[in-house]
């Protein structure tokens, strides 16, 4: 049998989020029978380039559709022509996904994917109707629609009509260790008597680490906040909210990092006040490591699988600071509870190589 391509449509391959899932993803298929490709809408290099290559992987390089659409489709539609083994095309822009799977219909692929990432709320009435049209669309122009959860599926499809594809994780890399913790501490320079806050992701007004720099302020010094993600235009608000706060020892930025599972095991409490997700793959990532979450109730209820995340409205700070401060320090180890719910990777791999193959 002959390898089955599948070409991925993302906007990069940066550290975290959609990109961490398909990569979970195709360090377990069987390259054997299925390898992917990647096009991507910037041409610089990504941290997961090297990886990819090494695995047998291909990237492709397109313009950003955002600032140049016709130049995406032009080449989109070179990249498909000049590879003809790519018959199965998997969309991640969300309702952007229409206008890519229509450009593959047209260029004769037979398998087009949509897969959805993010829920958030259609509240105007003229957003309910724009976004329904997309929906249609969408639904048209796909063979098949993945989802992370059913609240995504159900906000981009209009319909229960899709596949649950799984966050899943490699549940192994987050098991708790205290020797990792004290560890990992010990180099973030922790004291046994603070608490190390942190929040994980990009920075940007979607994942909102304004919100988490203001509770900050509202607590005493034992408390520290951790950021991990980047962000430059993002980043430059929140120094300058920080310096305005006189927080600067006590908020730190740590980029991208290759080694949250092991950051993970020195915080004591993930705060995550994201303004819409999908399902979140770090609020996974931390209920894996047994770290407790407090996240806003924007983010679908799907994705407490544990009991260790609490959700609240981005209304009342004061209930934040309240849960925050009641917060006793407890780990402990969740890999049967991930596992049964389905984001263990070994599983769920084996779905979706299913699916491919049957094509």
């Amino acid at each position: 049998m002959s390898t089955r391509w599948v070409l991925h449509l993302c906007g990069k391959l940066s550290v975290g989020g959609v990109q961490a899932v398909l990569m979970n993803y195709y360090k377990y298929i069987d390259k054997d029978k299925i390898q992917f490709a990647f096009a991507v809408q910037r041409d610089y290099s990504y941290e997961y380039d090297e990886i990819i290559k090494n695995m047998g992987g291909r990237i492709h390089y397109l313009p950003d559709m955002r600032y140049n659409p016709r130049e995406y489709e032009k080449e989109l539609k070179k990249l498909l022509g000049a590879h003809p083994e790519y018959q199965i095309v998997q969309a991640h822009f969300n309702f952007k996904n229409w206008k890519m799977l229509q450009i593959a219909k047209k260029m004769g692929v037979k398998n087009r994917i949509s897969h959805a990432h993010a829920a958030n709320k259609k509240e105007r009435l003229t957003t309910k109707i724009h976004l329904g049209l997309l929906a249609r669309l969408i639904n048209y122009y796909s063979t098949d629609r993945f989802s992370c959860s059913i609240a995504s599926g159900e906000y981009l499809y209009e319909s229960d009509d899709f596949i649950l594809i799984h966050n899943a994780l490699e549940l192994d890399k987050f098991v708790y260790s205290n020797e990792i913790r004290k560890e990992y501490r010990s180099k973030l320079n922790l004291e046994d008597n603070e608490t190390a806050l942190c929040e994980i992701g990009h920075l940007n007004d979607c994942k909102n680490q304004l919100f988490t720099v203001e509770l900050l302020s509202k607590l005493d010094d034992s408390y520290k906040l951790f950021l991990v993600g980047v962000g430059d235009e993002y980043k430059e608000k929140l120094i300058h909210r920080i310096q305005d706060l006189q927080l600067e020892n006590r908020v730190f930025f740590l980029g991208v990092r290759d080694d949250v599972n092991k950051l993970m095991q020195a915080f004591d409490l993930m705060v995550f006040p994201s303004k819409h997700e999908g399902l979140s793959v770090v609020c996974m990532e931390a209920q894996a490591s047994g770290l407790p979450v407090i996240t806003s109730n924007q983010v679908p209820t799907e994705v407490a699988v544990t009991d260790l995340i609490d959700f609240v409205s981005l209304e009342s700070s004061d209930d934040w600071i309240d849960i925050i401060k009641k917060h006793k320090y407890v780990r402990r180890d969740t890999h049967l509870e991930m596992k049964d719910a389905g984001y263990d990777i070994k599983k769920e791999i084996k779905k979706l190589e299913n699916i491919y193959l049957r094509y």
